[in-house]
């Protein structure tokens, strides 16, 4: 999802030929898209997405990777967030999906919560209805959720509090729901903002946003996929006591039909 808001963000007011719009590999170019936490001492990504670009342009396929997610690694078998800190950060990711199910990571983008929490400001904040009542509360990381059911207008500092609210039945299956949902709502303020505001707020929101993808590629693989809607799905597998168990036969299915088809 959170390419999905680069990809409009940055493209949304430019125009390009039809022929940029091809993939020329033979399969689909894939993004790795992880999101900082850096509210501790501890850096670790918070949300871990892939997302796949069709070869022949179309729909983005976007799969939510839960950080609590076994995967083996050097060091054993472990939450592949940890990975995170292995062979150098976004490197250390990378092999962990390598070995997770041969997956090839083309491309990546890291962004910090503080990022995202600024563009939301500058949009004026956004909109979302909460469902149910959301507490939690952790001192060490100054952190408190307090919301009640009901539609509200969310800043930045309360829409991130939302996004990582995980104190519920369904865990950090039902924070990358929310994250999604929050996703759509700043896609849905963006494409309601003037122009000129859209472009300074693109200007804040790319400046701390660690990638090796160059401004033309990026270009290029935005216009591939502007105007369509992202397709989303979280990875399939199930709960093993605090951890997340891929189901690795669905998962190879997902990697065969949306990246090496």
């Amino acid at each position: 999802m959170l390419f999905a808001i680069l990809t409009f963000l940055t493209l949304s007011y430019f125009e390009f030929p039809e022929s940029f719009k091809k993939n020329k590999q033979k399969r689909s170019e894939t993004i790795l898209i992880v999101g900082l936490d850096q509210s501790k001492e501890d850096i670790n990504p918070d949300t871990i997405l892939l997302t796949a670009l069709p070869k022949e342009g179309g729909s983005p396929k976007i799969l939510s990777i839960p950080r609590d997610t076994l995967v083996e690694t050097e060091n054993g078998t472990n939450r592949i967030n940890h990975s995170w800190h292995e062979n150098g950060n976004i490197t250390g990711l990378r092999g962990a999906l390598t070995s997770l199910a041969n997956i090839p990571v083309d491309k990546y983008l890291v962004i910090n919560f503080k990022n995202l929490e600024q563009l939301i400001d500058g949009l004026g904040g956004i909109k979302i209805h909460i469902e149910k009542e959301m507490k939690y509360e952790d001192k060490s990381q100054n952190l408190l959720i307090d919301f009640s059911p009901g539609i509200h207008n969310l800043n930045g500092r309360q829409s991130l509090l939302y996004a990582r609210f995980r104190s519920d039945a369904l865990g950090d299956i039902g924070r990358i729901q929310r994250q999604q949902k929050l996703a759509h709502a700043i896609l849905k303020k963006f494409h309601k903002t003037a122009t000129l505001k859209k472009i300074f707020i693109i200007q804040n929101f790319l400046k701390n946003i660690e990638t090796n993808l160059k401004i033309e590629e990026a270009l290029i693989l935005g216009i591939r996929t502007l105007g369509e809607a992202p397709t989303t799905e979280i990875l399939p597998g199930k709960f093993m006591g605090p951890f997340w168990s891929p189901e690795m036969s669905e998962l190879n299915q997902w990697v065969a039909k949306n990246i090496n088809q």
